[in-house]
């Protein structure tokens, strides 16, 4: 699983245990279908890491997954408990239909805020948790 992290709007390669520590309450992750078991630990270090550094929001694109792991599903639900407490939250972004059906089935719509594509002009548009 490749991933990167965005924040303030530069894009660089996160590498283990490497984050941009920049302050700012919000950042992006990118996953990838590049899976390995070694990366998952990574993902859940590295979003354990941008917890620490103060993020309240994280964005997940996982547009480039075609299926979430069940161990990724365990890291963003203990990132998204963390930052509930913040008074934030794990919003996933663009999920493809096969996650959308996972994240329905498992009641995982009404914890995560989800992020879809808008058909007529390519925006995403929100929806809420709950």
């Amino acid at each position: 699983m490749r991933w990167f992290v965005e924040r303030n709007c530069e894009r660089s390669r996160a590498v283990r245990r490497s984050v941009d520590t920049t302050h700012s309450d919000r950042a992006i992750v990118e996953l990838t279908d590049d899976a390995h078991v070694e990366d998952l630990a990574d993902l859940r270090w590295n979003l354990r890491h941008l917890l620490m550094s103060g993020v309240r929001d994280i964005v997940v694109d996982v547009a480039g997954l075609r299926q979430l792991s069940s161990t990724c599903v365990a890291a963003l639900l203990s990132t998204h408990r963390i930052c509930r407490i913040r008074g934030g939250g794990v919003v996933l972004r663009t999920p493809n239909r096969r996650t959308l059906d996972l994240l329905r089935r498992t009641g995982l719509h009404h914890v995560f805020e989800i992020e879809l594509p808008s058909p007529a002009d390519g925006r995403t548009e929100m929806r809420d948790a709950g």
